[in-house]
């Protein structure tokens, strides 16, 4: 249907519209007449992303001038999928109330190991990395150089690839939302390279759909045009942990293996550069040519930059330095780099734990090797360029010692907000010597900057952002407005607190009693017992892997795996990801035919933050637990040091507000849609102090009632009949909180009754 909010008319895909999904998408216009970011908490299982999406399509036709284009970050390829699949619906209901097709183009974007058609590079795509390498075996200039026009030519080059290249200046669109299988089947129709294509197409589309790396990531986020940037909408959906996803780009991890693998890596270049200069010695001595017209050029990418996505938006900054002596000729430049992995290598060696920050670091190195901070910053750039002339097409071979350059480009270029951090061994295993270095930023709101220099409205939403004010600290931002929207359901969701067992002993997962054998058996009794009882499927969440795992290894010690088989099978997520997807493929099958099912994961794990378990797929979820991050890890303690000076952030406050809405995350994935209902059972005696339960988000924090916290097992377990008694009743969302097309057109008559009053010299009007 169309509806107007305010001037604007809106297309939506329902003949109907919920009270909240009017509210929310009021707000957005107003955010986005005005130019502002701003932070919304839209309930789960109200249509929030169809909601946003039609209004920002509806808005970017109405005003085409206004933004350029719609760019929509998801955290998971099917959260693309479903977010494009979205669009398609809104795309085709307002193609049929027009009659025609909307100007709006929609594109999907993804790594090449998702959008590749190529047999040969597809056999690799489990791994990213080696996926990028294989590609680059067949695309890299001098290989299609090499081959292009040879009879061999289908052997060595990519012929989807060969026709991007030869068609892209022509290429055209029509309008219209490709998906990721879209790009792939149109690819091989048209004998099209989809990656490439998807790239291309972004300059023309009105809405990207992609992954929050395209944006956070400061080595890939250059996809979309600059000039363009300012004039964008950005959308982070799920965003409830952007600022861990801010942290995480920055973030480098090395090991001894991994440099002694990048000292032969230095040993191959060495190797090649003695092979080419008996064959072309002017390539190596037009190398410090090749660096400086990258830096001088501003950030323009080369061919070679960009096929294998290496072009940085360092680049315009680093133009302004001078190009340090000591990496300007080949030579010196892999001496440079085979000094700087030895000292990381002497760094990492110690038996004790060491803490320094960026500049420390830089002023060792300094002294040891004589190796200056501003030489660091060309590290990345140089290895690219250097790479390239060399002919390497395997970039997988060389990874190693790209990650260690990577860790001095960052040291160079981020000096405040980071600490490096080597530790000789895991405080778990202290008779294992395994020495770690975490180059770790603590500050997300460097990363966020970045993006607001880019990018004028920024939209965070969530069913989980409460409460909204700790992201404004921990971002150092002020958005134009937060707000979050209440839910109108009935009583489909109770959140049940228990704090005993049958027993009358406490329930904690805290380290203190994690391993006593009572709260174990209490644990394994609350579960066979809800197991008997709630139809269909149940999730279980618990702290961390390792926790799971003990807890499983005692249960099945205690029988309690088998009292839970007499009632419902058992499933558990892995940190494989095709054994974890495998799982889930059985449980919703065990749950369709009726035998119901037991879904043991993980907070913070793939089940967490990406998966629905909508209707029967998930009757009931309980936290075994609550999520706190492990205390003791050095990097989060540097990172709550950092918060407590800097933003004045109490320890306290962060990791609590932390567990809660990963707590919020978890239990809100069996409540997808306003008729779907499920308990949410919180099992630890923490849940009975308020300081956890005020940073539920509101929306659950409605359905709390007093009597249901501080309960034991059996209490829980009669409250729990009740409840599926009540919701076996035939359910009909309340008339009021739907509104029609009629009901929408008495709103608008209403907001243009209540406008202000505009006052002229010669009397009053009424406004406009």
């Amino acid at each position: 249907m169309r509806f107007k909010i305010d001037e604007l008319d809106v297309y939506f895909p329902y003949p109907a519209v919920y009270k909240e999904q009017y509210e929310y998408m009021s707000e957005l216009k107003k955010a986005l007449d005005a130019r502002g970011s701003v932070i919304l908490e839209m309930p789960t299982g109200t249509g929030k992303t169809v909601s946003l999406l039609s209004l920002i399509m509806s808005y970017l036709q109405a005003y085409p001038d206004s933004f350029k284009k719609l760019i929509y970050c998801t955290r998971t390829v099917p959260q693309m999928e479903k977010t494009l699949s979205e669009v398609h619906f809104i795309f085709e209901s307002q193609f049929k109330e027009e009659g025609r097709k909307p100007k709006l183009l929609a594109v999907g974007l993804s790594a090449k190991k998702n959008l590749c058609i190529h047999p040969k590079v597809t056999a690799h795509s489990a791994i990213r990395e080696k996926t990028e390498a294989e590609c680059k075996k067949l695309i890299a200039p001098w290989i299609r150089q090499a081959y292009k026009g040879h009879f061999r030519e289908d052997e060595h080059l990519c012929g989807f690839y060969e026709g991007f290249t030869d068609r892209q200046e022509n290429l055209f669109f029509e309008e219209g939302v490709y998906s990721l299988a879209d790009l792939k089947r149109y690819g091989e129709e048209q004998n099209l390279c989809p990656y490439f294509l998807a790239r291309h197409m972004i300059a023309q589309a009105h809405v990207v759909v992609y992954s929050y790396s395209y944006i956070l990531d400061p080595d890939i986020n250059t996809q979309i045009p600059r000039e363009q940037e300012a004039d964008c909408i950005v959308v982070f959906d799920e965003a409830h942990n952007i600022d861990d996803q801010c942290v995480e780009a920055y973030k480098i991890e090395i090991n001894r293996p991994l440099l002694d693998t990048a000292f032969r890596n230095i040993d191959i270049l060495k190797q090649k550069m003695d092979e080419m200069k008996e064959v072309d010695k002017q390539r190596l001595e037009d190398e410090y040519n090749k660096l400086l017209k990258g830096m001088t050029d501003k950030g323009i990418i080369t061919e070679d930059m960009r096929i294998q996505d290496a072009a940085s938006s360092m680049i315009k900054d680093l133009s302004k330095d001078v190009i340090p002596g000591a990496i300007r000729q080949s030579e010196a430049f892999v001496s440079s780099l085979r000094r700087f992995v030895g000292f990381v290598k002497a760094m990492i060696s110690i038996r004790e734990v060491k803490i320094m920050s960026p500049t420390s670091f830089l002023d060792e190195m300094n002294k040891m090797i004589h190796l200056e901070q501003n030489t660091l910053k060309f590290f990345i750039e140089r290895l690219n360029i250097l790479m390239n002339t060399l002919e390497v097409a395997d970039t997988h071979e060389l990874m190693a010692l790209s990650t260690v350059a990577k860790f001095g480009n960052y040291c160079a270029l981020h000096t405040k907000g980071f600490t490096i951090i080597v530790e000789p061994y895991d405080d778990s295993s202290p008779d294992f010597y395994d020495p770690w270095l975490t180059f770790a930023c603590n500050d997300a709101s460097i990363g966020w900057k970045e993006v607001l220099k880019k990018f004028k409205v920024c939209i965070l939403t969530s069913g989980t952002m409460s409460p909204m004010e700790m992201y404004t600290k921990i971002l150092d931002w002020q958005p134009m407005f937060m707000k979050s929207f209440d839910i109108t359901l009935r009583n489909c969701i109770s959140p049940l607190f228990i704090t005993r067992g049958h027993d009358h002993g406490e329930l904690s997962s805290q380290f203190a009693t994690r391993n006593d054998n009572e709260v174990m058996r209490n644990y394994g009794r609350l579960l066979t017992e809800f197991s008997s009882i709630t139809p269909d499927g149940i999730i279980c969440f618990f702290p961390s892997y390792r926790y799971m795992e003990d807890v499983v290894l005692q249960w099945n010690d205690l029988g309690v795996l088998d009292s839970v088989l007499k009632h419902k099978l058992v499933f558990i997520e892995s940190k494989d990801v095709a054994e974890t997807s495998l799982s889930l493929a059985s449980f919703k099958k065990a749950c369709e035919n009726g035998r119901g099912a037991v879904f043991l994961s993980v907070a913070r794990g793939k089940v967490a933050e990406g998966i629905d378990f909508d209707e029967h797929y998930g009757r009931c979820v309980i936290m075994f637990g609550v999520p706190f991050q492990y205390t003791k890890s050095r990097v989060l303690l540097a990172k709550l040091d950092y918060l407590r000076d800097t933003f004045q952030i109490k320890e306290s406050d962060y990791l609590i507000f932390d567990a809660m809405r990963q707590c919020a995350q978890c239990v809100g994935r069996v409540i997808r849609k306003k008729n779907d209902y499920g308990l949410m059972v919180f099992a630890d005696k923490r849940y009975a102090h308020a300081d956890k339960r005020e940073k539920l988000p509101k929306w659950i924090r409605t359905f709390i009632e007093t009597h249901n916290i501080g309960i034991n097992s059996e209490q829980a377990l009669y409250k729990a009949r009740n409840f599926f008694k009540d919701m076996g009743e035939d359910y009909k969302i309340d008339r009021n909180a739907i509104l029609y097309l009629d009901d929408l057109r008495e709103l608008e008559k209403q907001k243009q009754n209540t406008k202000p009053m505009e006052v002229e010299e010669d009397g009053v009007q009424d406004g406009k």
